[in-house]
């Protein structure tokens, strides 16, 4: 059945209006206020209902054209005392118009949906003020919209903000302008404001031995995607070919290019903060040093940013090409919309590309790029872009294009080995987001080494949540890769199980019955028994008995052999307790031949959790944990503590299972360490891994954070290749393998 119109009298829409505006009206001074403040002349009110709120800015302000945008039109389904049926939207519409027509062609109505309306208002505007659909959706599509209609130095705003009633319009404003850290100004009676400022792009590149590929990856930002205002900040990485010399010419040619230099290569993900540090904009763009972008799709892609209202917006598709971009040899391709952590876990993701838009908050938040992640630097980043709560988008049908087949920083360190070791350090602090089968497979001896080259086949899964959807390779060339050795000759479908069977015979079978040694023994038994006969028959020689014979078979090396990590560091130490002239000293868990020397020169006292029973002048052992010492807090003047902490809570010496151990150990020692106080403390240093049951290694940096209430004093080091490096700097220890830090510090006295 057809519905009867309804009429309403003219006198009875008006009550109606003045008890509505009873309330509403008490918001209307308010943007006339700001609107005669910024002298703002064209402007756009969403959302009219019966024209008070018109009426009042056209009145009270010198505005010349007032555009109100309101369909009247009933929406089915949606909950608002002003979504009225049909026929009295028409009537409320026609009141409306009878209300404002004294104003003439300063108010302008535009009787559709906002979305629809943005295209019957030419040119720029001065203000909008949104208050329509209150809904989250409705003010977020309110606010991608006519946002780009407003001019800079414009005013956004609207009503209803921080209204119980209401909680998406505070939602979406939020969400909307945080991504940008533009102030949010309220007036009272729900009236909220935001100044438009301008948005520029800050684009950076980290540039390390680019001699070759940077000139067109500049240009390809320069010369069809560089907008007035915008900067590019290049950082060159410690190069030591002729990068420099190339970057120098392009700031000759281009003044908006800002270049930064290291002394010494510090790896991508440095150079990357060291870049975003130095940027003046709130949207910033990566491209690495060797690809390029297509023109125009830098302004593509920050519209979407702004629209989606996406913290980080990435192309859709990386075309990958060797010398000439023209010839694309295969792409990797992501879903469009939106990227989730769980994506992040189902193998690739925008955020291991490194190259894409995202902004300096989200950038914040994350807390930077992972300095100690080597190649995963990006994805690491990306990662925690995810875990810190911002909104990845992908843009559809979009790319730029990637270089690849020669020495690239990702091969670089996918060579070293360690990839799923360093995806592991990045994920550490947030395990608690994966259900506890998977926790337990990547931080298991056969899972921490291979995870996250398994990503595709073996994906990750997030508490509450469906598996993600990894990117894909199509138009893939299959190319041949010569192998040394004899893995060449084991076929591809068993080579990953050549791999775990070297792996479970290095860590699992060497410790207790080393194969390597045993295969040489028929040899080394032979020069035995060669050399018992030959002694036996020399002049003066004892008899020889077979119940004595104790053969030493591995002892006949050229150089005498010694672990350095433990020689220079007992020497070190022994030194500078030697030259405090402490009188008392505790050591934690050092080496007890290093212990039982210092009672030459102080008393000692010796704490492990499994005692030293020995019978010594100037010493004494104490049964106690590391990470619970039997000190009062500031008490100790001078303390060692030299390769131990790296080993704490990984189970090796019966201690408990806890991931932090390391960290909490040296909050202990920083605990009890007394103000002015010596504390000498050594671990395995470069990048950091967990090498499960054995020891951590730390970067550096993490010991120094660590410590952070603590003075460093003095830093040496035993480097990869065994050399002792006095006075040395912990930066240059930051990618090593297996290194030695010693570090001295002092508590200050307050």
């Amino acid at each position: 059945m057809r519905q009867q119109s309804i009429t309403i009298p003219a006198d009875k829409i008006s009550r109606y209006s003045q008890e509505a505006e009873a309330v509403w009206g008490k918001a209307y001074k308010f943007f006339s206020t700001i609107i005669e403040d910024k002298a703002l002349k064209v402007g756009v009110e969403v959302g009219v209902a019966y024209g008070g709120h018109a009426e009042a800015i056209l009145s009270n302000t010198t505005i010349d054209r007032l555009y109100g945008v309101d369909p009247y039109q009933h929406i089915d389904g949606y909950r608002d005392p002003m979504n009225l049926p049909q026929a009295k939207f028409d009537q409320l519409y026609d009141f409306m118009l009878n209300r404002l027509a004294r104003f003439g062609d300063r108010y302008n109505h535009i009787r559709k949906f906002s979305r629809h309306a943005v295209n019957d208002v030419h040119g720029q505007i001065d203000f909008v003020y949104i208050d329509a659909d209150h809904s989250y959706k409705g003010v977020w599509e309110d606010l991608c919209s006519w946002y780009p209609k407003v001019r800079t130095g414009g005013v956004i705003g609207g009503h209803d903000y921080d209204h119980p009633s209401f909680p998406g319009v505070t939602q979406a404003v939020i969400e909307f302008f945080r991504r940008f850290d533009w102030e949010i100004c309220t007036e009272g009676e729900g009236v909220w404001w935001v100044e438009k400022q301008v948005l520029n792009i800050s684009f950076f590149m980290p540039a390390y031995n680019c001699a070759g590929t940077v000139q067109k990856s500049v240009e390809s930002i320069m010369e069809g995607n560089f907008s007035q205002g915008d900067e590019l900040i290049i950082v060159n990485d410690g190069s030591t070919d002729n990068t420099e010399t190339v970057l120098q010419e392009f700031k000759a040619k281009y003044p908006e290019i800002k270049i930064l230099k290291h002394t010494r290569n510090k790896g991508g993900g440095a150079a990357r903060n060291t870049a975003i540090e130095n940027c003046q904009h709130p949207l910033l763009f990566c491209l690495d040093s060797d690809n390029i972008l297509t023109p125009g799709s830098i302004t593509r892609l920050k519209a979407y940013l702004l629209d989606s209202g996406a913290d980080v917006a990435a192309f859709q598709a990386l075309h990958y090409f060797r010398d000439d971009k023209s010839k694309v040899t295969h792409k990797w391709v992501f879903k469009p919309g939106v990227i989730t952590l769980a994506d992040c876990l189902a193998g690739s993701t925008p955020g291991a590309s490194g190259n894409y838009m995202f902004t300096r908050k989200s950038w914040m938040r994350a807390g930077g790029y992972p300095e100690f992640a080597g190649a995963l630097d990006a994805w690491g980043f990306g990662f925690r872009q995810l875990v810190t709560g911002s909104k990845m988008m992908v843009m559809p049908d979009s790319y730029y294009y990637h270089r690849y087949g020669y020495e690239s920083y990702w091969i670089r360190e996918a060579k070293k080995g360690q990839i799923s070791l360093t995806a592991l350090q990045i994920m550490l602090p947030f395990l608690d987001l994966l259900e506890q089968k998977d926790v337990d497979y990547i931080m298991s001896p056969e899972g921490q080494d291979i995870w996250f080259d398994n990503l595709r086949k073996r994906p990750l899964k997030v508490k509450n949540s469906d598996y993600g959807i990894s990117g894909k390779i199509i138009h893939q060339r299959k190319k041949s890769v010569k192998r040394k050795g004899v893995s060449k000759y084991i076929p591809a479908k068993l080579r990953p199980l050549a791999q775990n069977l070297r792996l479970l015979q290095r860590h699992w079978l060497d410790p207790v019955f080393p194969i390597h040694k045993s295969v040489t023994f028929v040899g080394l038994y032979a020069q035995y028994w060669t050399d018992w006969k030959c002694y036996r028959n020399l002049p003066g020689a004892e008899s020889l008995h077979i119940g004595d014979s104790l053969p030493c078979l591995f002892d006949r090396t050229v150089t005498t052999s010694y672990d350095p990590h433990y020689f220079y560091q007992d020497i070190w130490a022994f030194k500078r307790i030697q030259t405090s002239g402490t009188p008392t000293h505790i050591d934690v868990g050092s080496r007890i031949i290093l212990v039982g020397m210092l009672t030459a020169i102080t008393n000692v006292t010796f704490i492990d959790i499994r005692p030293l029973m020995v019978s010594l002048d100037k010493f004494n052992s104490q049964p106690a944990s590391i990470l619970s010492l039997p000190f009062a807090n500031n008490s100790i003047s001078s303390f060692s503590c030299l390769h131990v902490a790296e080993h704490i809570g990984l189970g090796r010496y019966g201690d408990p299972l806890e991931p932090r151990g390391t960290k909490k150990a040296t909050r202990e020692l920083a605990r009890v360490l007394a103000p002015g106080g010596n504390l000498y403390f050594s671990v395995p240093i470069g990048k950091p891994r967990v090498q499960f049951n054995a020891h951590r290694i730390h970067s550096p940096q993490q010991i120094l954070d660590y410590f952070y209430d603590l003075q460093l004093v003095h830093f040496s080091a035993v480097d990869d290749r065994k050399n002792f490096c006095e006075d040395a700097d912990p930066d240059d220890f930051s990618a090593a393998k297996y290194s030695c830090g010693l570090f001295h510090f002092r508590k200050q006295i307050p």
